[in-house]
């Protein structure tokens, strides 16, 4: 089986992972009544924001051609991948983010979610990165994976704070 990808897609799904977070964020935010957690929550949802506007802009300076298929996958290795991460990802839609936020009993379990979802994230970007050309947004998305491993650093201190 033969897939490609385009740089498009890429950045599309990218988006979509950043959305999922922001509403995630957006509703745990309103559950946390700590206000170390809370700072941390409403920090880490203005960054899924400015990384959603980050691959809405790459997407949109992407040429013409970036439309088209650009990685061959002629064994279906790198389809496959991708969609063993988007089927294990902690929040398929923004949707199902904002409700396993709404089913957190507690600041640490909301930390716990967010660190899974982070780390997810950083699979699937590094994943997405092989699906475009280095010219047409490889470094920046590097840098994303950059921000998303600094998230994880962020949280996990906080969770190993809360333990005490």
């Amino acid at each position: 089986m033969s897939i490609g990808f385009s740089a498009d897609e890429v950045f599309k799904i990218g988006m979509e992972v950043e959305l999922n977070g922001k509403a995630f964020y957006d509703a745990a935010l309103g559950l946390c009544e700590d206000e170390e957690p809370k700072e941390t929550i409403k920090h880490l949802r203005d960054e899924e924001g400015k990384h959603y506007a980050s691959f809405a802009k790459m997407r949109d300076q992407l040429p013409p051609e970036a439309k088209a298929e650009t990685v061959f996958d002629p064994d279906g290795q790198m389809a496959a991948y991708l969609k063993a991460l988007a089927d294990s990802r902690v929040f398929t839609s923004e949707s199902q983010a904002a409700d396993i936020a709404r089913n957190c009993r507690s600041a640490r379990e909301i930390l716990q979610v967010a660190l899974r979802f982070e780390k997810d994230s950083v699979l699937m970007f590094q994943a997405l990165k092989e699906g475009t050309k280095p010219e047409w947004g490889q470094e920046k998305i590097d840098y994303l994976i950059g921000a998303e491993m600094e998230h994880i650093r962020k949280i996990n201190a906080l969770l190993e704070k809360l333990a005490g």
